[in-house]
């Protein structure tokens, strides 16, 4: 069996803490997300590196969501997370940022 990697933030994501939400910027894909509620907790325990319990339902949802916009990576795989929710229902909400290109226009 394979073994599985810890669950954290992603490398290369950089967090700020703002008014009681996670901003996660992803420079690499020009995506900027804004994460609120329980899933900005939990990307806030995940950055600090405390561990989480992904023996609950709705938290194994959230890590779903999480890692399908990239800001995630390692823990279980997308198979044994219990299925994918709706990323807006969750509090996450993603933007892309304009390239170098388009700021120069």
């Amino acid at each position: 069996m394979a073994k599985r990697r810890p669950l954290r933030v992603r490398h290369g994501i950089r967090i700020e803490h703002v008014e009681g939400e996670v901003i996660a910027l992803d420079e690499a894909a020009h995506r900027v997300h804004r994460i609120s509620g329980p899933a900005a907790r939990l990307v806030e325990r995940l950055h600090e590196g405390t561990d989480v319990d992904l023996d609950d339902g709705s938290t194994l949802r959230l890590v779903d969501a999480l890692r399908s916009v990239g800001v995630l990576e390692g823990g279980l795989s997308r198979r044994r997370a219990l299925g994918v929710a709706a990323t807006a229902g969750l509090g996450i909400m993603t933007l892309s940022l304009p390239g170098a290109s388009a700021a120069e226009s």
